[in-house]
């Protein structure tokens, strides 16, 4: 017949019984940390399968329709035709009493046609027509 002996100080010992009380202690906070979040949180406790009340839910709100903003009318700089010179090869013209060829510019305005009595100027993509005075 074999019997077993208790050694005293295995069941004495700090450290063992720490380890024996550990797991409950565990289980004891996360039990009062879970029903504490219950009783902080409302929804925690709802019923999943119940139907939302509508009183609760919001509409979005109401956003501003975009508008389309009308492009600033561009306003060119303030010049005078004095004169033209036509020819078939170098045709000018006399703006602010300065003379320009077709390229040249003036008061960033760039010269791109001469005609007979007027002159056509780009300025910022847009073309204008001066008439000479």
């Amino acid at each position: 017949m074999v019997t077993f002996t208790q050694t005293a100080h295995a069941d004495t010992s700090p450290r063992l019984a720490l380890v024996r009380l550990l797991p409950p202690l565990l289980l004891a906070a996360a039990l009062v940390g879970v029903c504490g979040m219950a009783d902080a949180n409302p929804q925690a406790r709802r019923d999943p399968f119940s139907k939302p009340d509508l009183a609760k839910i919001r509409e979005p709100a109401p956003t501003k329709p975009k508008v389309a903003r009308k492009p600033r009318a561009i306003r060119p700089p303030e010049i005078t035709l004095n004169a033209v010179l036509l020819s078939a090869s170098n045709p000018m013209a006399m703006a602010n009493d300065e003379l320009l060829a077709i390229g040249d510019e003036v008061k960033g305005m760039r010269l791109i046609a001469v005609d007979e009595g007027r002159a056509v100027f780009r300025y910022r993509g847009k073309n204008f027509e001066y008439i000479i005075e």
